[in-house]
Parts: C-alpha cells; structure tokens; sequence
C-alpha cells in the first residue's frame, strides 16, 4: 500500500478512503500479516517517525496533533480491518493496536493493571467523602 500526501505534506483523500475501503483476504489465517502490512504502511507515512513505536504485532502511535496523522489512524478505525484488532485510544492523541494474539495478551494485562490502579487511587476518595445518601434520578439512596 503506498499513502499519496497533497503539497501540505497530508494524505490525500484518495490514500484514506483505500485504507478506509479496503478489504481482508479471503483466508482468515493471512489476516494478521494484512494487517501488519497496511499498518506499516501508515506508520511509514507518519509524519513525526519517531512517534511510533511497533513490536511483535503491537503498534503504538501518538499522533503528535497533526491532522495528516489524525486522519490516517482515524481512516484505519473506520476500515473493516479495526473490527479484527484489538485497540485502545487515549487521551493526547495515543493509539495502542493489538494484532496478535501475544500483542492482544500484553494489551489486555496493560489495561487491567492501569484499571485496578487507577480505582486503588480513586476509591480512598470516594470512600472517605462523608458517606452522604445521595438521591439519583430514579429515587434510589
């Protein structure tokens, strides 16, 4: 896959609706190397390089505020190919992509440690706010 950039240094319109529209080969089992394939592809086109990071089927990309980046991983979320992968967005423009399954497995174990961390932190503080009845919308205490 070769990504088109207009004289901004952005992709063109053409290069994103073929990430957009592009369609997984018929053979499951070739899947995980497609994928691979267009996602090294848009991490050739990256503007700020340095800003990716890939390893054993896992992808990181930080988008840097650029919207030539924006629109390229936005592009590859509305393919049929994001329904195949496991990824997470966070917040600054952060992209994690799981594609194997060692990937999807490291993923995961991030995830839950950065919940289970993030609610040992915050639970001390809701637990200690006076413990007032507070009436919901639905009436309940």
């Amino acid at each position: 896959m070769k990504i088109s950039f207009d004289k901004f240094g952005k992709p063109e319109e053409q290069s994103l609706m073929e990430i957009e529209n592009i369609k997984l080969p018929k053979e499951p089992s070739t899947w995980e190397d497609f994928i691979c394939e267009v996602l090294d592809a848009i991490a050739e086109a990256w503007s700020y390089s340095e800003r990716v990071s890939k390893k054993d089927g896992l992808y990181v990309f930080s988008t840097a505020g650029w919207s030539g980046n924006e629109k390229l991983i936005s592009a590859f979320l509305r393919s049929v190919l994001s329904l195949t992968v496991d990824w997470e967005r966070l917040s600054g423009g952060f992209y994690v992509i799981a594609v194997s399954e060692k990937a999807r497995k490291i993923l995961a174990e991030k995830v839950d440690s950065f919940v289970i961390q993030m609610w040992d932190e915050v639970r001390p503080q809701v637990e200690n706010e006076g413990n007032e009845k507070v009436e919901t919308s639905i009436g309940f205490a």
